[in-house]
């Protein structure tokens, strides 16, 4: 193997398990025992032809030319340690991983992205197992000369990596084959909302899902709203979990009215970047493929013909899918459907507390009851009223969750009495889970009242300092919101979940829709919005500063956590007519968006160009360079160029520094080839940065000149002008910069047939995984 150049090679991670443990119970006798595990692994791998490079304490780490060669050292590595007894120390029990790709070879080791990926793999393993990555199985051709097998683990996720990895183990005569799950960062991958208390009256139909699932890969469960489907498809997902290596996932369609928009949700909810949204069935369609999945897709009902026409598509092509669809009607699918009906009630002859609390409508409404007020109970004084009102709400769970949270200030008998009221008020609705919702509501305070319908400008939840910021006014003071919330929370018609150290809000969809309407009866929505567009404004300001800092991956997750509210922010103004208020947000949000591969900013500037029309504002020029931007990716570089241009001229009739549609030129003409125009947009992009206050894009186009210059054939140049922009990108401490500089480096290099390409990329790669951005990492 050639020293000081990049190569493509199998490694193998070996390290055994428990050896602290075994240092401090047998010492001195550790020694011997390892210096006879290093023989047996060095004949091992010299006999398959590879080469012992590095030793990890305990462990060691082996490179080869040839995957089969490396499989097979850990096969022979693994039986004989199986096959020998240490005297007191025992059997050892190694861990080991193998997986394949570049690598820089400098002075006899090897170093780079490969070689950390190895590592992690090897650290989800057991003892005694051995894992082979997905990069090893695609190089793998002579079947018929093995003594060994592999199995398919599924999809997982390695710790501080950002794309998962295909994990396979090895199965060979005289090896273990039984071991518990990975120790991986998510054991099995999965995108489930988080349910309160345990599932009630529903394990027959669990039970029959379950069965279906295991003949057939399509079950729907139709019922009307707040019966629980989307409740019952989550337990069943959550105990059918280890089946499906490559994850569960729950995916809401609730209005959405095309199957391309759907697709596009279910898109976002797999993590799959979709430039296109034309695009988005067969992206996803190919991106699911093969793997071994459930996927729910819960509310089909607001377009119920589009929602079947995805599943079928869904169900054509991915064959070891499973499907679970929700819907308020029936689907019309080639598969029988599963009717999720009311909980069952007690029977109006039941007198004893005994045999009403048996009925599963009144062990949800005591659940729930307990967990608001612990000290109730159910009694012979009360039981008949529960039962009746259990009756009354026709064993809807929502319904009975939403009653039972009025028990901390309502007796049964109040309970009861206030809805018999409401249904008489209401005759119409009858005792639907929307009467119980508008009840609910009735029986808030008029703070109260308001506090919820302003809550219904969040999408995807909250934070309390945001609802400080939003939600008051003269008559709700910031320090009374806390309060108010937990209020809400407690008569359940506020969810909540806690992420990291903070506790984040949320209203269900039925809800936020209810409280939606009764804002604007109220003549709260359009101030309301407004403070919500400034709220998240001034957010995305801050984390856009942020983001350009050394503490980037912390705000590419706070980007990440209001995402949904800085679209809702975005589309409030443009509903609004205040267009360049949503222009302002668009160049707040690009910089998160473009690094993240957040398509969808592009149709974001697209609608705040065609609603500013003829008076563009202080951000015309980026709002054009979006819109270009999002033609590019969809491969329309020539009308790219031409925002591009446009942008350019605006600038300068603004007096300002064109930098930023700059670039977009020069990435233009990069793509076509265009090497030579690439340069003069360089050289004029540079001219025009006197002026531009952010060093960052002085720095960019010092790569972009250094890149320009190695394709003209000044290698030299180039070296020093690359070399000179990685100083200055590491002196800001930015990620993405540096990786974007080290990106830069690494084609240089690479076009210079350099052994220096290799660790350049690979260095940028793990700092752009670092920060999620897919730009670089692709």
């Amino acid at each position: 193997m050639t020293d000081h150049r990049a190569e493509m090679a199998t490694f193998m991670f070996s390290d055994i398990e428990g050896s602290t443990r075994l240092w401090e119970r047998h010492g001195s006798a550790m020694e011997g025992v390892l210096a006879g595990h290093d023989q047996l692994a060095s004949s091992a791998v010299t006999d398959s032809g590879g080469l012992i490079f590095k030793h990890t304490g305990d462990g060691l780490v082996a490179a080869f030319h040839d995957p089969e060669a490396a499989i097979d050292a850990a096969v022979a590595m693994q039986r004989a340690l199986a096959s020998t007894e240490w005297h007191t120390v025992g059997r050892l029990r190694a861990r080991m991983g193998v997986h394949s790709g570049v690598a820089q070879h400098r002075d006899g080791d090897y170093f780079g992205r490969t070689v950390n990926r190895c590592a992690r793999l090897m650290s989800v393993a057991h003892g005694g197992q051995i894992v082979v990555s997905g990069a090893t199985e695609a190089l793998l051709d002579r079947p018929d000369s093995r003594s060994w097998s592999l199995i398919a683990l599924g999809l997982h996720q390695l710790k501080d990596l950002s794309q998962p990895e295909q994990i396979y183990q090895v199965e060979s005569a005289g090896l273990a084959h039984s071991f518990p799950k990975l120790n991986t960062v998510d054991t099995h991958p999965r995108s489930l909302p988080r349910v309160r208390g345990p599932s009630v009256g529903r394990h027959k139909l669990a039970d029959t899902m379950q069965r279906r699932l295991a003949s057939d890969r399509l079950c729907s469960l139709v019922g009307p709203g707040g019966v629980g489907k989307s409740r019952v498809a989550i337990d069943v997902a959550e105990q059918m979990l280890a089946g499906f290596p490559d994850g569960v996932w729950f995916c809401s369609v609730k209005d959405l009215t095309t199957a391309e928009a759907m697709a596009a949700a279910i898109a976002e909810v797999l993590r799959i970047d979709i430039a296109d949204p034309s695009r988005a069935i067969p992206m996803v369609l190919s991106a699911l493929g093969d793997r071994a999945a459930m996927l729910i897709i819960d509310g089909c009902e607001a377009a119920p013909d589009a929602a079947c026409d995805l599943i079928e598509d869904l169900l054509d092509s991915c064959p070891t899918v499973r499907l679970v669809a929700t819907s308020r009607e029936r689907l019309r699918l080639r598969i029988g459907q599963l009717v999720v009906d009311p909980l069952e009630v007690p029977s109006s002859a039941e007198a004893a507390p005994e045999a009403i609390g048996l009925s599963p409508a009144v062990e949800l409404f005591m659940g729930r009851a307990q967990g608001t007020s612990p000290e109730f109970e159910l009694t012979a004084e009360n039981a008949g009223t529960v039962a009746e009102i259990c009756r009354r709400l026709d064993g809807l769970p929502l319904a009975l969750e939403l009653a039972a949270g009025q028990i901390a200030t309502l007796d049964p008998a109040d309970i009861l009495a206030r809805l018999e009221r409401h249904v008489a008020l209401k005759p119409r609705q009858g005792p639907t889970v929307e009467a119980v919702v508008s009840w609910s509501y009735e029986s808030l305070d008029a703070n109260h009242q308001r506090l919820f319908a302003r809550l219904s400008v969040f999408d995807a939840g909250f934070d309390l300092a945001a609802a400080e910021a939003i939600c008051t006014d003269k008559a709700i003071g910031a320090d009374e919101v806390g309060f108010m919330l937990t209020n809400l929370v407690d008569k359940s018609l506020l969810a909540t979940r806690r992420d990291g150290g903070s506790i984040r809000f949320r209203l269900l969809s039925l809800l936020r829709r209810f409280a939606g309407e009764r804002l604007a009866e109220f003549g709260l929505k359009e101030p309301t919005e407004a403070k919500h567009f400034a709220y998240y404004r001034a957010f995305a300001g801050v984390a856009a500063a942020g983001l350009a800092g050394r503490e980037e991956a912390t705000w590419v997750d706070a980007f990440e956590t209001e995402f949904a509210n800085l679209r809702a922010a975005f589309w409030s103004a443009s509903s609004a007519g205040r267009f360049h208020d949503a222009a302002t947000l668009v160049w707040l949000t690009y910089s998160y968006a473009f690094g993240r591969t957040r398509y969808e900013i592009a149709e974001w500037a697209e609608t705040a160009v065609d609603g500013l029309g003829d008076d563009l504002g202080e951000h015309g020029p980026e709002l054009l360079t979006i819109v270009g931007w999002g033609f590019g990716v969809r491969g329309d570089v020539t009308t790219s160029s031409r925002f591009a241009r446009e942008a350019v001229a605006l600038a300068r009739s603004q007096g300002r520094d064109p930098y930023v549609p700059h670039r977009l030129l020069i990435v233009g003409s990069i793509l076509r080839g265009d090497l030579e125009q690439a340069a003069v947009e360089v050289m004029d992009a540079k001219a025009s940065l006197r002026h531009t206050p952010d060093p960052r894009a002085a720095i960019d186009m010092l790569g972009f000149e250094a890149f320009t210059m190695a394709m003209s054939g000044r290698p030299s140049d180039a070296i020093a002008c690359i070399d000179e922009a990685l100083i200055q990108a590491r002196a800001t401490g930015n990620p993405s910069l540096i990786a974007w500089c080290l990106y830069e480096s690494g084609v240089i290099e690479a076009n210079l047939d350099s052994a220096a390409a290799g660790t350049a990329l690979d260095h940028a790669l793990e700092l752009a995984e670092l920060v999620k951005n897919r730009y670089i990492t692709g």
